[in-house]
């Protein structure tokens, strides 16, 4: 009997240190997103003031109103995001005698995998939010592409992506309580902006995969060996420029496949858990931090 009860006792406290070794791996977890959110907010914030240097000469107040809009949300997720640090030091210095986690107003604080996925689509939101005006414009832009496929493609995504924004843009204003909606209706807004989100990604998939198949196609004619040695220079230049251009659609492809968890899920379409969601943004994100660092400081020299 003595035998048996130490089994049970050896096997709760071994139960207990898993548990405990979980909790911290899931708050390592939660810190790393929310210093990853703060370097990407500082990032974005760098870029706003050059943007809003540019933008001291030009004739635009749409755009320059759009920078001051996404400062200020920027400043509040800034805030957010080491008030939520702090939070994560305070639950490790109680996680030391193994008691459960804090409590707020009498409710169970949230799980760190809960808030990494919280913190993933609020990041999302900030570098969004005041951006539709401009996808409004490239939608009008892109009647004028000759190709009928990517000119369906082009406006479906960039209508998705401008509705989806606006939507996301009466989320945030519910969530910072600058407005009140009801809460059926703060549902069906949800809702929607995920279906838009959705409808703007499906898009760009199908315009990734016709682009890939239309430079599959450029690169068989370009392998052929060209009589001339111009005409040869030629070719490798016009190789070299679809090889960019290949690696380019399949990067937006695998950042388009990781930003459509998030609304898929949404949506009832796709049935994936917390942890997977958070991944898929926390790589969308810096796939879309890469893409803007490039834009800013030019492609790396190999």
């Amino acid at each position: 009997m003595n035998y048996g009860r130490m089994a049970l006792e050896n096997r709760g406290s071994s139960t207990t240190n898993r548990q405990q070794t979980s909790s911290d791996a899931k708050l390592n977890d939660a810190e790393t997103i929310y210093r990853m959110a703060i370097s990407l907010i500082k990032a974005r914030q760098n870029q706003n003031l050059a943007q809003a240097s540019n933008t001291k000469t030009s004739t635009s107040t749409t755009y320059s109103d759009s920078i001051q809009q996404d400062s200020a949300v920027l400043k509040h997720m800034m805030h957010e995001a080491e008030t939520n640090l702090n939070r994560i030091a305070k639950l490790r210095e109680s996680d030391s005698s193994h008691s459960s986690r804090p409590e707020s107003n009498g409710s169970p604080s949230q799980s760190p995998s809960t808030e990494n996925v919280r913190i993933q689509r609020k990041l999302t939101s900030v570098f969004r939010i005041g951006k539709f005006l401009e996808h409004f414009q490239a939608a009008l832009k892109a009647t004028s592409t000759a190709d009928p496929v990517l000119k369906v493609t082009a406006v479906g995504r960039q209508l998705g992506y401008a509705f989806y924004l606006i939507l996301d843009a009466l989320q945030w204003m519910q969530g910072a309580k600058a407005v009140r909606f009801e809460k059926e209706t703060a549902q069906k807004i949800s809702k929607n902006a995920a279906r838009f989100w959705l409808i703007g990604l499906s898009f760009s998939l199908v315009s990734g995969v016709y682009k890939s198949y239309q430079l599959s196609q450029r690169t068989q004619l370009a392998q052929r060996p060209r009589a001339t040695a111009e005409k040869e220079a030629e070719r490798r230049v016009e190789l070299h420029q679809i090889v960019a251009d290949t690696k380019a659609v399949r990067l937006q492809m695998l950042q388009d496949t990781c930003d459509i968890v998030n609304p898929g899920t949404s949506t009832g379409f796709f049935n994936f858990n917390d942890g997977v969601i958070g991944a898929a943004g926390t790589l969308s994100s810096l796939l879309g931090a890469r893409s803007q660092w490039i834009k800013v400081n030019g492609s790396p020299k190999k």
